[in-house]
């Protein structure tokens, strides 16, 4: 059976997971996952570093398919790109060696982990994240082998050229470029590195070159250098600050253990397994890896509490896509040993269980242990979310309350409303009235978390009856109670103005 039939094969069984765990319709906008199952409705393009125009552009189609609702499509989309992220993984496991059974047996890991899992049945850019990197990995890789086919000479080129379209997905991406050059000098140094260099170099400008127009139109070019900048600015608070360290120890070694946990020795064992075999994609993965884990600490000067910074944890998924490449190498070790068939059946068998069921078993009991502890720290509690099953366990097929509460809502609105809302819930509302078409008559506006809230509210007020979806840390109730009363309606708070005098 050639690679390319077993790729596909884990392209089958990754959607035989993620499709009937896929959220079923919009989502909640605190991942901003409501906002961009929109943009991806409307092809809104925004010119930002966090706009995630490629994304946008790759899931329209999707979205014009007669399969659910728009918000469905978009997030099955992101599934289809999270199983061929997964099969080219298993390309690039192939490449460093490792053994078909080894490379399933570690696939199948990365497939039921959290991360991996939670955003390929939701609408954001990380499975895409995965297939961009792993596309240029395989190239590098393959352009790196002695007996280089003609059909890989150009390789350089096209990953250089995959990496330059990257910051279109998402601005993490630009971490993976230190780690291709080396790589390229140590395995081609002996020959024709210089080439190789500029080879990927014109692909990588070529790539750039849609993301600068695009940033720069659109009047966001100087935000591209101010991220990078705070990026180095903060990375650097981090090495000279070590009572930063402990949360963020804490929580990357409590992330990745809750992503793979039997799988965890494997990983260990397959990184010293790689340094024996090939010492130039050891420092590929290790430099990808280490740039990764910079770039999810750079947040921590300005996430100081524990609750903030494990928002950032779905950025750490290039990292365990790179820890996965080392368990297959590490099962392959493992697999390797037994002479007997029967013994090697009994091996895989056994790895096999342990890599999937517990993980799996671990996502349903976790949330049961946490949400007292959730309830302690103040995470929002939002009606139809429980914020425990919604952050512990990656499957979504059940997360319909975002509908139903936003439906709800607008159906209490009386005609020629207005409705003042926090990022959460105004994404939801804003999917449903603009790609839904339900409500056009309400008057929809985003409220700002830091103050100047009253000032909007108060005009509004003057021309139509004005609402609140909720009274949570996000909405200024000291400052609204001074000119209305909140009175409760349904779901929503209506705000009545009070007579002066």
């Amino acid at each position: 059976m050639n690679r390319g039939f077993q790729a596909a094969l884990v392209f089958i069984a990754a959607l035989a997971l993620y499709i009937p765990t896929l959220a079923p319709t919009v989502l909640w906008n605190g991942g901003d996952f409501a906002e961009f199952q929109t943009r991806a409705a409307r092809l809104e393009i925004v010119p930002t570093v966090w706009g995630h125009p490629l994304w946008v552009i790759l899931v329209h189609p999707f979205t014009l398919l007669p399969l659910g609702d728009v918000a469905y499509r978009a997030n099955l989309a992101t599934a289809v790109m999270g199983a061929m992220a997964l099969a080219l993984t298993y390309l690039v496991m192939r490449e460093l060696r490792a053994s078909a059974p080894a490379a399933a047996l570690a696939i199948a890991a990365l497939a039921v982990s959290h991360t991996f899992w939670t955003y390929a049945v939701t609408p954001k850019a990380y499975s895409l994240n995965v297939l961009i990197l792993m596309g240029a990995v395989l190239l590098l890789l393959r352009a790196g082998r002695r007996d280089v086919p003609a059909s890989a000479r150009w390789s350089p080129v096209v990953a250089g050229l995959l990496l330059g379209l990257a910051p279109l997905s998402h601005p993490l991406l630009f971490m993976a470029l230190p780690g291709a050059l080396i790589y390229i000098y140590l395995r081609l140094r002996a020959t024709a590195w210089r080439a190789a260099v500029v080879h990927f170099a014109v692909g990588y400008i070529a790539g750039l070159v849609p993301y600068l127009a695009l940033t720069i139109g659109g009047g966001a070019g100087a935000s591209t250098a101010t991220v990078g900048v705070n990026f180095i600015t903060q990375f650097l608070t981090v090495l000279i600050t070590p009572s930063l360290w402990p949360v963020g120890l804490l929580v990357f070694a409590g992330c990745l253990a809750y992503q793979f946990l039997f799988t965890l020795a494997a990983g260990v064992f397959g990184l010293r397994e790689l340094w024996r075999r090939d010492r130039a994609a050891f420092t590929l993965l290790a430099v990808l890896y280490l740039g990764d884990a910079a770039f999810v600490w750079s947040w921590l000067p300005i996430t100081p509490h524990l609750s903030d910074y494990l928002q950032n944890f779905h950025f750490y998924l290039p990292s365990y896509v790179i820890f996965a490449l080392w368990a297959a190498l590490g099962f392959d070790a493992l697999l390797r040993s037994p002479t007997r068939p029967s013994a090697f059946r009994t091996r895989l068998t056994l790895l096999a269980v342990l890599v999937i069921l517990p993980p799996i078993v671990t996502y349903a009991v976790t949330p049961e242990l946490v949400r007292p502890q959730l309830a302690r720290l103040g995470l929002r509690d939002l009606p139809g979310r429980d914020i425990a099953t919604y952050l512990f366990s990656p499957w979504k097929q059940n997360e319909t309350g975002a509908r139903q509460l936003g439906e709800s809502i607008l159906d209490e609105l009386p005609p020629d409303a207005a409705i003042f809302a926090d990022w959460n819930l105004y994404g939801v509302l804003r999917y449903l009235q603009t790609v839904e078409g339900r409500r056009p008559d309400v008057q929809l506006t985003l409220l700002p978390f830091n103050g100047q809230q009253l000032e909007p509210i108060l005009a509004a007020a003057s021309r139509r009856t004005v609402y609140i979806p909720d009274t949570n840390r996000y909405y200024d109730i000291n400052a609204l109670s001074a000119y209305f009363d909140i009175v409760p309606q349904g779901p929503v708070y209506r705000l009545v103005p009070r007579r002066s005098g």
